[in-house]
């Protein structure tokens, strides 16, 4: 096992893989309960691009099979390795963050903040709203990036907004278990956000490894995401699940 095959660049790897399957799962259930094409289309999407992002994490698996990259992707792979998320262009790392900051925490902080846009969401896409947990794991996702870094530092200090905002609308909102559920992992994502900062700045500096961990995060996020969409809610039912279903649908998003 080489330094890159390391256990949690597998479970990652699994995570992404697992969340493409449950994707796909998600338009077989979209597709019998008739909703929207669009819906149905995005499900797939979301399938396809999951089982890429795992398959790409092992390099396709070059390492299991023994197989040697070519000489033409040597030259433009960061690490040598067959695959394209490690070209020096650094597109696809660009692509992965912008993403986990549209549909991990722009869109739960949106559905959290405004029940009429959560209510639009289900209603129009018949899909389960994404809940704090997925705004928790972008946040240590991005929490884990190199200092340094430009963009995952920008996506940090919105993360950072977008939770704060999200943690006073749940202490306010009276919602009680839910709103208090939503509190404490919003809480406790801050505090260990902050934490592993001071990690990264006062013990021993940053290394590839807390790139690891990021990437372990947003794929969580990414699996958190496609359960939301497994649990959706039935046609016509936004409004009558009793609230402890409703309270374990959500929490699961």
């Amino acid at each position: 096992m080489t330094v890159e095959d390391s256990l949690i660049e597998w479970l990652t790897a699994a995570l992404f893989l697992a969340g493409g399957i449950a994707a796909g799962f998600a338009v077989g259930k979209a597709h019998r309960r008739h909703v929207s094409l669009l819906t149905v289309l995005a499900l797939a999407f979301l399938a396809v691009a999951l089982l890429v992002v795992g398959f790409e994490e092992i390099s396709w698996g070059q390492r299991i099979f023994d197989v040697e990259t070519p000489e033409w992707l040597s030259r433009i792979n960061m690490q040598q390795e067959l695959n394209l998320h490690n070209i020096s262009s650094g597109l696809a790392q660009h692509v992965a963050f912008l993403g986990g900051l549209l549909f991990g925490v722009l869109l739960p902080t949106v559905c959290m903040l405004s029940a009429s846009a959560r209510q639009i969401y289900e209603t129009r896409l018949q899909l389960r709203a994404p809940g704090s947990p997925i705004v928790v794991s972008c946040l240590l996702g991005y929490a884990a990036c190199k200092p340094e870094w430009r963009l995952p530092a920008l996506m940090l200090s919105i993360t950072y907004t977008c939770t704060g905002a999200c943690l006073a609308a749940a202490i306010l909102s009276g919602n009680g278990r839910r709103g208090w559920f939503d509190a404490t992992v919003l809480a406790a994502g801050v505090v260990t956000a902050l934490l592993m900062r001071m990690g990264l700045a006062h013990v021993g500096g940053w290394t590839n490894r807390w790139m690891e961990v990021g990437e372990f995060c947003l794929a969580g996020a990414a699996c958190l995401l496609v359960l939301s969409t497994l649990y959706a809610p039935a046609p016509g039912n936004h409004a009558t699940g009793s609230p402890d279903e409703d309270d374990v649908l959500r929490h699961a998003g």
